[in-house]
């Protein structure tokens, strides 16, 4: 009697722990899934004693609520802004989408498990609407998200918006790399694995950095990045890094160009520290070094202050422990003691553009060289309502009329007008001649020029 009992007992507690998991799998499932949905409001900004007037209006918004690997929603606007009013005299009106900023989103359960409990969820988040930030205050009950928005510093500039459930396959969302900002000193420019640097965003201190984002310093800048572990690394100026798979036991960074310096705290057991560089792979475990990366035909430098690093060249896959005290370079051809001579790094030599609203009709801008520059690269910019333009040239003029190009240019997303004229230049002021003035994005903030950017090397 007591054994059958026994048994009874344990049917019981089965079917109890099965029925809790659906029940609580069913209540997970109400928060679950891909929202969409729509706003009321718009926002209004005057410029220039109210000549310029931008009314932005969003469109869409999207969330993904995920309870997969703990409770995390993440959040998405998708709109259009109206440039509308007068520029320089003439009546303007464009408008642009946005690109989808990411928002972060926080909710009031602190633990998913909870999630069997509760009918609503009460969340905010923060995202960005055109220069300004944009906070949403709302709730999900069973399959819709409803709330507010508002943005900061901006008068009467609220509304509200409603989302439900579409039931179709998530998009895709980018993956936190875990890596934060230290400290960030001058022009640090960061951009997504899927975007180019033309879509790059200025770097603050809370910026969040994702798997696969860039990350470029300007001349004169510097940043330091922080690991999950207290692990960091400080960028020196003009230094680009792409941030890799991150997590507890194994961190990864690619250095694309110049100068890093790190401090790699004791990683836990069986964790591993790595960076990729062009010529050779530096695998850390608790140690503080700096590397030079210096491109694909010179090579990658390596200076242990502390510890011991495993350096493997990736060609030949040799392996060399680095110890304190040394320094070891990786050339196409090899290990060789010593730093190698860096190369002069290519820079901003001038750039007039900006993040405004722009307008067509852009005039001739000029740009002096104090010395003497090979130019690398020059791009216009021809937004042009978001239609862009055909392929053109672009030239350079001396100011003793000597003229450099035409250059062919290469289009990039419709919009950048792109040449590598790789030319020597003499110190001295030049135009630059667009074969489309009629498209070319100029504002007030490039008083009325044509928007420019150039690069080079400067040869003193």
């Amino acid at each position: 009697m007591n054994k059958k009992f026994s048994n009874y007992t344990k049917y019981f507690w089965l079917v109890f722990f099965i029925c809790y998991f659906l029940l609580s799998n069913i209540k997970a499932q109400i928060f679950e899934g891909t929202y969409t949905g729509t706003f009321s409001g718009s926002i209004i900004k005057e410029y220039d004693g109210g000549k310029t007037k931008i009314t932005t209006t969003p469109k869409q918004i999207t969330f993904i609520v995920s309870t997969k690997n703990g409770l995390q929603i993440d959040g998405e606007i998708v709109g259009e802004w109206e440039y509308l009013g007068e520029m320089y005299g003439k009546p303007s009106i464009e408008k642009k989408d946005w690109s989808k900023p990411l928002m972060i989103c926080r909710t009031d359960l602190a633990d998913a498990s909870a999630l069997s409990k509760v009918k609503s969820l009460n969340f905010s988040c923060q995202g960005h609407a055109y220069l300004d930030v944009i906070t949403l205050t709302g709730t999900i009950r069973e399959r819709v998200i409803s709330g507010k928005w508002q943005v900061r510093d901006i008068t009467n500039a609220t509304g509200t918006f409603q989302a439900a459930n579409s039931n179709h396959s998530p998009i895709s969302t980018k993956i936190g790399s875990g890596v934060r900002f230290g400290g960030v000193s001058g022009q640090v420019e960061v951009w997504h694995e899927d975007e180019t640097e033309n879509d790059s965003k200025i770097a603050k201190i809370d910026t969040v950095l994702y798997e696969g984002d860039h990350i470029k310093t300007a001349e004169d800048a510097t940043c330091i990045i922080s690991f999950a572990d207290m692990s960091t690394f400080v960028m020196k100026p003009e230094s680009e890094i792409i941030l890799a798979k991150t997590n507890e036991s194994e961190s990864k960074l690619k250095l694309v160009f110049g100068n890093i310096i790190a401090n790699v705290k004791k990683i836990i057991k069986d964790g591993s520290m790595e960076v990729d560089c062009d010529q050779a792979v530096a695998g850390i475990k608790g140690t503080k070094f700096e590397l030079w990366e210096l491109g694909q035909k010179i090579g990658t430098t390596l200076r242990v202050e502390e510890g011991t690093v495993e350096f493997r060249h990736k060609t030949s896959g040799k392996i060399i422990m680095v110890s304190s005290g040394q320094i070891v370079s990786a050339t196409p051809s090899g290990f060789v003691s010593g730093q190698i001579n860096p190369t002069p790094i290519e820079k901003e030599l001038f750039f007039n553009g900006n993040d405004y609203g722009v307008a067509n009709g852009g005039q001739i801008p000029t740009f002096n060289l104090p010395s003497a520059a090979n130019i690398t690269f020059i791009m216009t910019y021809h937004w042009n309502s978001g239609r862009g333009a055909e392929a053109g040239t672009i030239t350079l003029v001396g100011e003793n009329g000597k003229q450099y190009g035409p250059w062919q240019v290469t289009v990039n997303n419709k919009v950048y007008w792109e040449v590598r004229p790789n030319i020597t230049l003499p110190a001295g002021r030049y135009k630059v001649i667009d074969s489309d003035p009629t498209t070319w994005a100029q504002n007030s903030g490039s008083s009325g020029y044509g928007m420019v950017r150039i690069r080079g090397i400067e040869i003193k």
